[in-house]
């Protein structure tokens, strides 16, 4: 298998040799995308989601937070997110409609033929430590608000 193995039938064999590699858990996988669940050590379970489109993958760990309508959502968590999104090259944050609600979720893509193994461990580990640390921010904030 070559370097580049996420082009055409290497997609699944190498997400599945990736994940057995690392010991991560697959709970869905087929020519169009995967789905994988990490548990953390802060006793939270991550699920992280790969979408295939043509030639670039999306990959995507939706949070915790979720709201009803634009209204709803503060204002300060959105300010948050995008500061966030300074620092880091890896991943961004967005809101993705999901079911008629808003969740704030954390997005990573890129070109089929620009991703190896070592890349797609470093985008799994970001973004699944990402949206676990604002997770646990969010849940200290609501604590401390209750």
């Amino acid at each position: 298998m070559s370097e580049n193995s996420f082009s055409g039938a290497g997609f699944e064999a190498l997400i599945r040799e990736t994940a057995e590699t690392m010991q991560w858990s697959l709970d869905e996988i087929n020519e169009t995308g995967a789905v994988l669940h990490f548990g953390m050590s802060s006793g939270r379970t991550q699920v992280l989601r790969i979408l295939r489109f043509d030639g670039t993958l999306e990959f995507s760990v939706q949070s915790m937070a979720v709201f009803e309508s634009e209204d709803n959502i503060p204002h300060y968590l959105s300010t948050v997110l995008l500061k966030v999104n300074a620092r880091h090259k890896i991943g961004f944050w967005c809101l993705q409609e999901i079911e008629k609600k808003l969740v704030f979720s954390v997005m990573h893509n890129v070109e089929l033929a620009h991703l190896d193994r070592q890349y797609l461990v470093n985008i799994v580990s970001v973004l699944i430590e990402q949206c676990d640390q604002f997770e646990g921010t969010l849940i200290k904030v609501l604590e401390n608000n209750a």
